[in-house]
């Protein structure tokens, strides 16, 4: 696996790129994978689950600021700290998350991101579950993902091949 001078120090948000790079590229790539796999129309709440060390730890790290911010689709090498923080605080209060440019959703901050402190996923410690639902209560698509270190990531399906990093 080769990886260049500019993966390897990535721009992003701290203190811990393992608990605020990596998740924010997972939560942005589910939403992503979200639209391209489902009918977002139909989805009515996002779930996330952290788990291992991003359940014990995520909270002092960021990693709930950092996966809003991928939720709202920033980047971590572009974002202003100051300026996501805000989106995600206004994303806190006014509880609506944007799906594509026509869909909103309800997203209870303190419902909907959830820290696992028993469970253990099977891919590595810093593991995440992302899910969506529809009305009924039915699970449109889950996806796991693994913050591998360093801003790198992995999906449930690629846990055999080099970390992506966006």
């Amino acid at each position: 696996m080769s990886i260049s001078i500019q993966e390897m120090f990535t721009i992003g948000i701290g203190p811990s790129s393992s608990h605020t790079v990596g998740p924010m590229r997972a939560s942005k790539q589910y939403l992503e994978y979200l639209q391209e796999h489902s009918n977002t129309a139909e989805c009515v709440r996002i779930k996330i689950e952290l788990f291992g060390s991003l359940a014990h730890t995520g909270l002092g790290h960021g990693t709930d600021y950092a996966i809003l911010m991928g939720l709202l689709s920033l980047e971590p090498g572009t974002v202003v700290p100051i300026q996501g923080r805000q989106r995600v605080d206004r994303l806190i209060n006014q509880q609506t998350l944007s799906l594509n440019k026509d869909h909103n959703i309800h997203f209870d901050f303190k419902r909907d991101l959830l820290y696992d402190l028993k469970t253990l996923l099977p891919g590595h410690a810093n593991g995440m579950r992302f899910s969506a639902y529809d009305e009924g209560g039915l699970c449109l698509l889950s996806r796991c993902y693994y913050s591998v270190g360093g801003g790198f990531i992995h999906d449930e399906d690629s846990l055999d091949r080099p970390a992506i990093a966006e």
